[in-house]
């Protein structure tokens, strides 16, 4: 269920519920709540709050460890946006945001993460040079650790109050520069940055990745890609995010709008 209702010229309210049910979860509700405020001109501003939930994966990730709790992990969310056209080609946006766990799968406790993203964009349009940049602070912690330590499936899922998750690094960011011909053909090439507490090491590091996008007749596009382009070689449980050492990516896609 959502509603939308103006407040006034340059401001919207909006409100939404969520009905759940199903195997292992009580009925339960999820209110969302929204503002919007869009003044005449380039600069738009929001906020919204609001719960969610969701359940232990049906595989889990490391079969070693079997999960310890088949309690939903619920959360409520708090976000704030703000950005600005700065011309027709570039624009800035501003987030912050803080998420509030509980049973939190990895630690079963209460868990809090809050950050800020900067980003910074200019957009060519369908050929031509565009570039991309943002940079992120992530604070993400446990506290109130109240479960009996036999529900641990393993020391490793165990989180001091205070100390940051393993592998959640403290700042990121990302530099993207893309190119389009006209035909279709496209180029972009990423670098992006993991400070300390990435799960790759004990140091921040940088990893790199190239695309090309190739028109296909006229109705698809073929994307090849190389990720972790200069080899960094991440532990196997990070593999899956970083990338294995030059891995080779690729996708076929149909545009349904031809």
């Amino acid at each position: 269920m959502r509603g939308e209702a103006p407040l006034t010229k340059a401001l919207r309210f909006s409100v939404a519920d969520v009905l759940s049910s199903g195997t292992g979860l009580s009925v339960r509700s999820d209110p969302q709540f929204g503002l919007a405020y869009r003044p005449a001109g380039a600069f738009t501003l929001q906020a919204s709050a609001g719960s969610t939930y969701a359940m232990q994966p049906l595989v889990a990730v490391n079969p070693a460890r079997p999960p310890a709790s088949s309690e939903p992990e619920t959360a409520f969310a708090y976000h704030l946006s703000a950005g600005a056209q700065l011309t027709s080609v570039d624009a800035v946006t501003l987030n912050a945001f803080r998420i509030d766990q509980s049973n939190r799968f990895a630690s079963l406790s209460q868990a809090r993460s809050t950050g800020m993203n900067l980003g910074f964009s200019h957009t060519a349009g369908t050929t031509g040079l565009s570039f991309a940049a943002s940079a992120n602070l992530l604070r993400s912690y446990a506290y109130g650790s109240a479960q009996p330590a036999w529900r641990y499936a393993s020391t490793a899922d165990f989180n001091s109050e205070g100390a940051q998750f393993a592998g959640m690094p403290y700042s990121s960011g990302r530099i993207q520069v893309a190119y389009q011909r006209q035909g279709g053909l496209g180029f972009v090439l990423g670098t992006s940055y993991y400070g300390a507490n990435n799960g790759l090491g004990p140091n921040a590091t940088t990893l790199t990745d190239v695309g090309v996008g190739v028109p296909v007749g006229s109705l698809f596009n073929a994307q090849f890609g190389v990720r972790n382009l200069f080899g960094n070689v991440p532990p196997p449980s990070a593999s899956y995010l970083y990338g294995g050492p030059g891995e080779l990516t690729f996708s076929l896609g149909r545009s349904l709008g031809r």
